[in-house]
C-alpha cells in the first residue's frame, strides 16, 4: 500500500472515531482532531525552496579534525544527498563523485563558487563548526555545531534587474545555525559497545537528518523521541 494509501485509511478510520466522539466531546473539541487528520502530522520545512532544482551539496570543516575524522565533511554531504534524494519532493543532485572531483582539484572560497562549477541551480552549503565523537577515553558521545547556507545561483530570467540578480547569487537564500547536536543527549556509549566507525557513521546520519529537516517534511512524532540534544 503506498503512503498515501495508508494516509487516507487512517483518515477514514479516525473519522470513524472522531465522529463517534461527537455527541460526548461536542463541535469544539472535534475540529483540532479532524485538522490533524486531513493536513497530516507533518511539520513543514523551512525551507521548500530546493523541490524541482538542480542542488549541489557540500561541506567544508571550519576547524582541525583528528586524522580519523579527516574525511567527516565529505561524509556527510553524502549522506545529506542521500536523504534529501529519498525524503525531498522532486530535488535532483548533483552527483556527489563530481562535487568532490571539483573541490579535491581547486582552490574555493565559497558555496556558490563551487555550485556554479557544477552546473547546479542552488548549492546547499554546510560549516561545520564542531565535531567530537568522545566524551572521555572510553565513552562515545557525539556534539556537533554546524551552520546551514542555501545559495541560489540561477537569477530569474523573467527579472528586469538582471545585475542586481547576479550580485544576489554572492548572498545566501536561507541560512540556519543549528543548536549544537548532541548525542545521545542524556546519556554515553561505552566504547566496548560498538566499533567507532559504526558509532561515526550513526553520528553522521543524526547529524544530516537534523540539515535535512530544513528542506523536507519532518514527522511530528520525530520531536517527541528526539535523542539528539535538539
Amino acid at each position: 500500500m503506498t503512503s498515501l494509501g495508508i494516509r487516507w485509511r487512517y483518515f477514514w478510520a479516525g473519522l470513524a472515531v472522531a465522529t463517534a466522539m461527537l455527541a460526548t466531546v461536542g463541535c469544539s473539541s472535534l475540529i483540532p482532531t479532524l485538522a490533524i487528520l486531513i493536513k497530516g502530522t507533518d511539520t513543514d520545512p523551512e525551507f521548500p525552496g530546493l523541490k524541482g532544482k538542480q542542488v549541489a551539496v557540500v561541506c567544508r570543516s571550519l576547524t582541525d579534525l583528528k586524522y580519523q575524522d579527516s574525511r567527516v565533511a565529505k561524509d556527510l554531504a553524502r549522506a545529506l544527498a542521500a536523504m534529501l534524494k529519498e525524503n525531498g519532493s522532486k530535488i535532483k543532485l548533483v552527483p556527489m563523485r563530481k562535487v568532490e572531483r571539483w573541490t579535491d582539484e581547486h582552490n574555493w572560497e565559497d558555496f556558490a563558487e563551487v555550485g556554479k562549477a557544477v552546473g547546479a541551480e542552488m548549492v546547499v552549503g554546510i560549516d561545520l563548526e564542531h565535531f567530537d565523537m568522545y566524551s572521555g577515553q572510553t565513552l562515545y558521545q557525539g556534539k556537533a555545531s554546524l551552520t546551514v547556507h542555501v545559495y541560489n545561483l540561477k537569477p530569474d530570467p523573467k527579472s528586469k534587474d538582471k545585475d542586481k540578480d547576479e550580485k544576489s547569487q554572492d548572498e545566501p537564500v536561507f541560512e540556519k545555525s543549528l543548536p549544537q547536536i548532541t548525542w545521545p543527549a542524556n546519556n554515553c556509549v561505552p566504547t566496548a559497545e560498538k566499533p567507532e566507525a559504526q558509532f561515526r557513521r550513526e553520528f553522521i546520519g543524526v547529524i544530516a537528518g537534523k540539515v535535512g529537516f530544513c528542506f523536507y517534511p519532518r514527522p511530528m512524532e520525530d520531536g517527541f523521541a528526539d535523542d539528539t540534544g535538539m
